[in-house]
Parts: C-alpha cells; sequence; structure tokens
C-alpha cells in the first residue's frame, strides 16, 4: 500500500516539470484582485473584449466591451477572478484599419507569482526526503518489538523502552505523511492552478493533521498506562515472582 502511494505521488511530483507557462499569456495575478486587461493594437480607434471564458469553461464576459484608451494601449480592468486557473480574453480592434481579431491568456492562483519550473525540484526534494523518512519509519515500526522480552514459559526476562520507540514512529510517518500533502497542495496552486487539487491535497492536510492531534493524545494515554503496568512488572521481577499476564 505504501508503495503505491509513494508511486502515485512521484508520478504527480514528476508531470509537475513539464509544466510550461502560455507564449501568448498576459501573466500570473492573485485571486480577488484587480486586473487590467491589457492589449496594444497600432493605429487604431477601438479595441474591444468581445469574450472571457473561465477555467472551467464557462463564460465571464459575452458582450462588447469597449477598452479604455491609455497611451498606444487599451485597457479594462477584471475582477471577476474568483476561479483558480487560466482565462481566456479574446477581442478585436481596427488596427491600421482593418478589424482584427487578438486573443490571449492569463492565469489565476493563490499568490499571483509565476514560479519557474526549476523550483519545483526543491518540492521534489523535501517530499522524497519525507517519503524516505516515512519509510523509516515503517520499517522501524515493523521490526522494533512491541513486548518485553519472555523466556519459553511466558515470564517477561526485563522491561524493554524501546518498545515506547514505536509509537514515536508511527507519529512521525503520520505527520511525515500530512507535510507531504501540504507540500503538494501549495505545488498544486503554484503550477496548475487548480483549485480542485488544492482543496483535495489541502483537505487531506488538514484531516491529518486535526486526527493526528486526537492520535497524540490517545497514544500518549496508552503509553502512559503502558508505563504504569511496566512498573508493576518491574516489581515482581524484582521480587522473583511470575509475570504472566503481562506484555
Amino acid at each position: 500500500m505504501f508503495k503505491t502511494i509513494f508511486s502515485f505521488l512521484l508520478a504527480f511530483i514528476f508531470l509537475l516539470t513539464f509544466v510550461s507557462p502560455s507564449t501568448q499569456s498576459l501573466g500570473t495575478f492573485k485571486v480577488n484582485s484587480t486586473i487590467a486587461l491589457v492589449q496594444g493594437c497600432d493605429n487604431s480607434t477601438y479595441s474591444n473584449i468581445s469574450l472571457v471564458y473561465y477555467p472551467n469553461g464557462t463564460t465571464s464576459i459575452n458582450s462588447e466591451n469597449a477598452m479604455i484608451p491609455s497611451g498606444d494601449f487599451y485597457t479594462l480592468s477584471y475582477t471577476k477572478n474568483q476561479i483558480y486557473g487560466t482565462y481566456q480574453v479574446y477581442g478585436h480592434c481596427d488596427e491600421n484599419g482593418v478589424d482584427t481579431l487578438w486573443a490571449y491568456t492569463f492565469t489565476i492562483n493563490y499568490s499571483g507569482k509565476d514560479y519557474p519550473t526549476d523550483v519545483i525540484w526543491l518540492y521534489i526534494i523535501a517530499i522524497l526526503t519525507e517519503g524516505a523518512l516515512i519509510y523509516l519509519c515503517i520499517k522501524g515500526v515493523m521490526n522494533i518489538p512491541r513486548e518485553n522480552p519472555k523466556d519459553e514459559y511466558g515470564d517477561i526476562l526485563s522491561i524493554s523502552k524501546l518498545k515506547y520507540f514505536v509509537y514515536a514512529l508511527i507519529l512521525g510517518a503520520w505527520f511525515l505523511t500530512a507535510g507531504i500533502f501540504f507540500i503538494l497542495s501549495n505545488v498544486a496552486v503554484y503550477y496548475f492552478a487548480e483549485s480542485l487539487i488544492y482543496k483535495l491535497f489541502l483537505g487531506l492536510f488538514t484531516v491529518m493533521m486535526r486526527l493526528g492531534i486526537v492520535l497524540v493524545i490517545l497514544m500518549g494515554i496508552y503509553v502512559f498506562l503502558k508505563i504504569l503496568d511496566d512498573g508493576k512488572v518491574k516489581e515482581l521481577i524484582e521480587r522473583g515472582l511470575p509475570t504472566n499476564g503481562h506484555k
């Protein structure tokens, strides 16, 4: 199961290395900000925006909207950008006296920053490092004895404190996995600009962190009770009495 999940995460990450910005893009902007849609048209008397499509394909603007002249360019303020993703803008102007169509895109994400693809390797290194630590935690949980050593009659020979380390490894693997989901949520925002993927990973991170708090409390209570029980067993061992029924 762990190998399957880890393979999926690797496939997701390496897919990011092929993400590249569009060559006809106005840029990347922060969600819910005011964007100046700009278009240059030489020797023109007007420039209109006719269509703007949301990332999900629905229409944001579907009528003629006159842009305002500003020097050698035309501008129009746009505020309907609550959805993450790539927007498509279509318009026309009378460039050099000829009605000419133009089009470009712009991207909306959480930060408004257009991160270079090279930065993804920092995320890859972080995820691979956490993945390796998770693997080591799981190996430790599988190999460290969880009970006190016993003789052939079932009597405990000594108290093993190493078994408590198992619970620390379980918590470590749990929170490291939550950390991977948090990193992936940031990657989704900056590189895919898809709210669905971002919300999925951020939701998994949030759920795991909340459950992690409950897990810490429950494990803390369990370990405390085990320590109390080990104290009783230690007294029996020191007095030379049988310890059957204890772990």
